[in-house]
């Protein structure tokens, strides 16, 4: 399995205050979903990073019990996947340079 890792915490202000978002990525292997443990274990660092919110992103799909998790925990964790992040890359031209027709590497 190879799993690449990438943490960020962003201080974005808003009117009335500041918030903290704590941004995870995690690359897995083709077929590797990433499960409830891994959204426990980053909403620890957002206590942790005193973030208010945060936003999991993923080459790779969500357990169905890790969705219920980031749904039940008292922090807003918002997950991306692999195909809403093609979507998004798609649709603000990142990565893509022909928008008709996206190629996907292999690498």
């Amino acid at each position: 399995m190879h799993t690449e890792l990438a943490n960020r915490s962003l201080d974005n202000s808003r009117p009335g205050g500041i918030d903290r978002i704590y941004v995870h990525a995690k690359r897995f292997a083709e077929g590797n979903t990433v499960g409830s443990r891994a959204i426990r274990d980053f909403f620890g660092n957002l206590d942790r990073y005193k973030a208010t919110e945060g936003l999991f992103v993923t080459a790779s799909t969500f357990s169905s019990s890790a969705r219920q998790t980031a749904e039940q925990l008292s922090k807003r964790i918002v997950l991306i996947d692999g195909d809403q992040l093609t979507r998004l890359m798609i649709r603000h031209g990142v990565g893509c340079p022909n928008r008709g027709n996206p190629v996907r590497q292999e690498g």
